[in-house]
């Protein structure tokens, strides 16, 4: 029985062994910070309220009536519009300006699938992350640097996406503010998590 329960110990000690040595791969390591991005995103905007949520505006409801009553297809619409964009920028001068995603009533709000998405959606990234400080990791001398590269990803998402929206749509400035702190903050946890388990790895891990 002794012997037994030695090789059990073995292999028990085996499958720890080789549960540790694929977290301290990159696609490992990327699963990990994936899943603490999407847990801190949603302590973030259920909790902390980082995600921008304070900033939206309640639309009344007789204007809400005329929207259902004569927009009778989902889409991005934006308004005034024109393919003309001189005629469109001169329209902007005197009258208001939006862009707003509209969706038909009778569409169900599925929260499962879409914190799965959200989920498939972090995890994606911090692959690409994990992928992307494996190749710079012999250039990232110490813990700093590692989470530091990290945080850049996620500014450089930040200046291609939400600016552009801010710059050309008029998203408003403290929307944007709450977007770059929730960027910061995401990218933060994903650069700890990656630093930790890839820190000691070389560019061929």
């Amino acid at each position: 029985m002794r012997g037994v329960d030695l090789r059990s110990n073995r292999h028990r000690g085996n499958i720890y062994a080789g549960v540790i040595d694929m977290i301290r791969t990159w696609y490992g390591a990327g699963l990990i910070a994936g899943l603490a991005v999407f847990l801190w995103g949603g302590l973030a905007h259920l909790v902390l309220g980082l995600g921008g949520e304070s900033t939206f505006k309640q639309v009344p409801n007789e204007a809400q009536a005329a929207i259902a009553a004569h927009v009778k297809e989902g889409g991005l619409y934006i308004f005034p519009f024109t393919k003309d964009m001189n005629a469109m920028a001169k329209a902007i001068e005197t009258q208001p300006y939006g862009l707003m995603v509209f969706t038909l009533a009778g569409v169900p709000m599925n929260m499962g699938a879409r914190m799965g998405v959200q989920a498939v959606g972090d995890i994606l990234a911090c692959l690409l992350a994990a992928c992307l400080f494996t190749c710079a990791l012999p250039s990232l001398t110490s813990f700093v640097s590692r989470v530091g590269f990290v945080m850049g990803l996620g500014v450089f998402s930040f200046l291609v996406s939400e600016v552009p929206y801010w710059n050309w749509y008029n998203f408003p400035a403290d929307f944007t503010a709450f977007a770059l702190v929730f960027k910061l903050t995401a990218w933060l946890v994903a650069g700890v998590v990656l630093a930790s388990l890839l820190g000691s790895r070389t560019a061929t891990a």
